[in-house]
């Protein structure tokens, strides 16, 4: 209904979160700039926090987005509150990891040359 009303190219409503509409205010291209920074030095655990609504998850894909352009793999997390086995699985799963172990880290051991 609305991409032909208003002559949208594609929905609205998405609900992943998608760079190329987001606006970036200063804080937000610094967080940005901060985090590239950061995943490039291998700076090891990076924390982005933040109040609700505020657009963590859209600079998380924006970070994706730039350094998958750049064949940087990048898995994202979403729920912290989850087991080993879950975190492993999860990372696998954003990789496109094929794992065929019983042990989900056993098909870490070797990336990415698996």
């Amino acid at each position: 209904m609305y991409n032909a009303f208003f002559g949208f190219k594609k929905a609205p409503f998405a609900s992943r979160r998608d760079p190329a509409v987001f606006y970036r205010s200063g804080q937000h291209d610094a967080s940005l700039r901060g985090l590239l920074f950061a995943v490039r030095s291998q700076m090891g655990l990076i924390f982005l926090t933040g109040e609700p609504g505020t657009g963590k998850t859209t600079v998380l894909e924006c970070v994706r987005e730039s350094l998958e352009s750049e064949n940087f793999p990048c898995a994202f997390l979403r729920d912290p509150r989850i087991s080993v086995d879950q975190f492993f699985h999860a990372i696998a799963a954003d990789l496109d990891l094929q794992c065929k172990e019983a042990s989900t880290y056993e098909c870490f051991r070797h990336w990415p040359n698996s």
